[in-house]
């Protein structure tokens, strides 16, 4: 009866570890399953640092920075007998009045265009038609500046008529530069004789007079 008693004790011992040892065997691979999964969300959150590799050849932007103290180059105006242009439009202007005030811009450009001095071109003009007090009617009726001869009469009189002043002084300086600058008549004394036909005139003796008021106003 002991006997039989014992050896139910042990069957069941075995029967009791069997039960223990399979519930964790049942349970071991839940156990990896959750490992596994905690590992992979470990993953997913865990932040990939990127370290940039060095690219070989590459061109590197130079930036230059300023240069303290840079001495800025100075672009000088041209000078015409010592003075700017806008200087020298200025001091012809002031002798030009009437009909012509305010018109050195146009005789001082176009003066200079063709290598002509503007001293003796507005000159001529302030002698033969006035216009440093008052122009002449010649100026003031058919925009004659210059006191040429053309086909376009004036009224009854030899002198020629045009539409403008702007195409009076243009075509007075256009004049005075084909027919006496490229001939090298280019001071007053050198064009008196072609201009007057008078050999014994006195009218460089009038233009260089001008032209010193012109230089001194």
């Amino acid at each position: 009866m002991k006997k039989r008693i014992i050896y139910g004790l042990f069957i069941a011992l075995i029967i009791i570890a069997i039960c223990i040892c399979g519930d964790k065997l049942i349970k071991k691979p839940e156990t990896i399953v959750a490992q596994a999964n905690n590992q992979e969300e470990s993953i997913e959150n865990e932040e990939i640092e990127v370290v940039d590799k060095p690219v070989e050849n590459e061109e590197t932007e130079v930036v230059e920075e300023p240069v303290e103290n840079e001495e800025t180059e100075v672009v000088e105006e041209p000078l015409y007998y010592g003075l700017t242009y806008d200087a020298l439009v200025e001091q012809i202007n002031s002798s030009l009045n009437s009909s012509l005030s305010g018109y050195g811009d146009l005789f001082v450009s176009r003066s200079i265009e063709l290598g002509i001095d503007p001293y003796l071109v507005v000159a001529i003009v302030l002698h033969e038609t006035g216009c440093m007090w008052d122009c002449s009617n010649l100026v003031k009726s058919c925009n004659n500046v210059g006191g040429m001869k053309t086909s376009n009469k004036c009224g009854n009189s030899s002198y020629g008529a045009f539409s403008t002043l702007e195409e009076g002084i243009n075509a007075y300086i256009n004049n005075l530069y084909n027919n006496y600058i490229l001939e090298g008549l280019n001071t007053p004394e050198l064009i008196e004789r072609k201009y007057t036909g008078n050999s014994n005139s006195t009218w460089s003796t009038k233009i260089n007079y001008y032209i010193d008021i012109l230089k001194t106003k």
